[in-house]
């Protein structure tokens, strides 16, 4: 507003006589506080519920990183791989088959979250995605009729407990969030 726009205002008001800007002003004027007002509560608000989801989802993902961590360090899935490797170096016209029956929803969790991905970090999404691929393909070559049930060779082997040791690192990262 100019200073002769508003001087006109005031001489408007001092003499009395009626304006037709002074209701335009006032209701822009509320116009403009009345968004503002209720502009950053709101955008505060959906930013914070924003990241709390984003936690949620961080932490229960994480969750069953951590199970599954626990299922392979009980049923020793590396120590197999590498007492494979072991004997097959050992023994380089053996056999050494090794599977299990690994139930699809091992990663539920994680499938159901796949499209709230995004929503994490960019390194912890990175590290939860490489984690789960990991452990798909070594489940791929561990399920029954898998590599290692039915055409198994030390370079298998040995390429699954490269993936496996790394998995089993990503996964122990993770906990640590």
């Amino acid at each position: 507003m100019t200073p002769q726009e508003l001087s006109v205002i005031l001489e408007t008001i001092a003499k009395g006589q009626p304006n037709e800007w002074i209701p335009v002003l006032s209701a822009l004027g509320g116009a403009v506080v009345g968004g503002l007002v209720t502009f950053f509560p709101t955008k505060y608000l959906e930013e914070r519920r924003a990241k709390e989801f984003s936690r949620q989802i961080q932490n229960s993902i994480i969750a069953e990183v951590s199970a599954l961590m626990r299922v392979i360090e009980k049923r020793k899935y590396v120590e197999s791989v590498e007492e494979a490797i072991k004997y097959l170096k050992e023994n380089p016209d053996g056999q050494f088959t090794l599977y299990a029956d690994i139930p699809l929803h091992y990663s539920q969790i994680y499938q159901g979250q796949c499209n709230n991905i995004g929503i994490l970090d960019r390194e912890v999404a990175r590290d939860i995605i490489n984690f789960y691929q990991l452990i798909d393909a070594i489940v791929q070559d561990i399920k029954l009729n898998g590599t290692f049930s039915t055409h198994p060779s030390l370079e298998a082997y040995q390429e699954s407990l490269a993936m496996f040791q790394l998995a089993v690192q990503i996964g122990k990262n993770l906990e640590k969030l």
